[in-house]
């Protein structure tokens, strides 16, 4: 599951790569065949280390896979590149991870150091411009070529894609599924309007009944990325295709996880407020500093009590919103009837700008 929402996007890549059959897939559909023929995919091994340092965080997450090709140990760097837009300095990024796996290496003392096939998918809204190292440079007499960096990366443009050579490509239904998802999701009209056939693909295949993680980390992604009021138009549409009720539970722990962590920031945020001003009140310095922080503790220890359940709350209200029946509200939340009776009334009076309120 996705827990750290800061960057959504980061997350998902990393649950969908770190899936060796779907690192595998890609491999097959995207590499060259005279590499992949060479390629022992059976013996593909995810590298547990991240080489992304302070200076490339801001650019880039990492999957690393160790491969052996033919009799030689390689590695495959999946690198995701963060900014809706083509960072200038990709050149000198790529130079400076490989540099941190080869200095790795070194300190490690390895005799060889290992080759490297970088891979960049990128998902931005605009088109990638491919080009070579040499154009960051001014015009080079032909004798200085010797004395520049020359090496190359893979690139996977999902901007410039089509739906129909991601569908080719990749026999992977989660790889095509996720690839069509990261395609259209800075894209909110496109998104709803393909909405339907990217979770047919899901829908129409084996994988629901083979693992059930992938359903939900497709619908953590769709909540993070979009507003609740979009994520409950999304849903109203996926439900649509036969078999989805089963997956309303799975929809409903995404709702009720955002819930609690939103009241939970909510409530320790004003518990810290209250607290604080509880213990200025007390006067005396001494007073202020035992106080505060006496104020502190009891102060986020009621914000969090209040912030979890004003959470339960408002993830009722989108539950509501999307057309959950009681008993199942009742069983997600623990709420009452009576509480979800309530609420009811306000989304039924207000809509869906009940959820300001929370």
């Amino acid at each position: 599951m996705i827990e750290n929402q800061h960057n959504p996007h980061d997350k998902f890549f990393k649950e969908i790569f770190t899936r060796k059959q779907e690192a595998q897939a890609f491999i097959k559909g995207f590499l060259p065949k005279e590499i992949v023929d060479n390629l022992i995919l059976e013996n593909l091994e995810l590298d547990t280390n991240s080489y992304i340092d302070e200076t490339l965080q801001d650019s880039f997450a990492d999957i690393v896979y160790n491969c052996s090709f033919s009799k030689q140990k390689i590695k495959i760097s999946f690198l995701f590149e963060h900014k809706t837009y083509q960072d200038k300095n990709i050149y000198l990024q790529i130079l400076r991870y490989m540099l941190n796996i080869w200095e790795k290496e070194r300190k490690n003392k390895q005799k060889k150091l290992t080759p490297i096939l970088p891979i960049v998918i990128y998902h931005g809204r605009k088109k990638w411009r491919l080009k070579s190292f040499f154009d960051d440079f001014e015009k080079l007499p032909n004798n200085f070529s010797n004395f520049i960096p020359n090496f190359d990366y893979f690139l996977q443009d999902l901007h410039l894609a089509s739906e129909q050579e991601l569908t080719e490509k990749y026999e992977s239904i989660v790889l095509q599924t996720s690839f069509l998802l990261m395609k259209n999701i800075f894209d909110k009209l496109a998104l709803k309007q393909r909405i339907i056939p990217i979770f047919e693909k899901i829908y129409n295949s084996n994988i629901i009944l083979t693992d059930r993680n992938v359903i939900s980390t497709l619908y953590f992604y769709l909540f993070y990325t979009n507003s609740e009021d979009e994520f409950v138009e999304l849903t109203k549409q996926i439900k649509q295709i036969p078999n989805t009720e089963k997956d309303m539970i799975s929809m409903a722990e995404v709702l009720i996880s955002k819930g609690i962590k939103k009241g939970e920031e909510l409530g320790i945020k004003k518990g810290e407020e209250l607290g604080i001003k509880k213990g200025e009140e007390l006067g005396i310095k001494k007073g202020e500093e035992l106080g505060i922080k006496k104020g502190e503790e009891l102060g986020i220890k009621k914000g969090e009590e209040l912030g979890i359940k004003k959470g339960l709350h408002r993830t009722a209200c989108v539950m509501l919103l999307e057309e959950f029946d009681v008993d199942t509200i009742m069983k997600i939340t623990k709420l009452s009837r009576e509480t979800i009776a309530e609420l009811k009334q306000l989304v039924e009076k207000q809509g869906a700008d009940v959820l300001n309120m929370f």
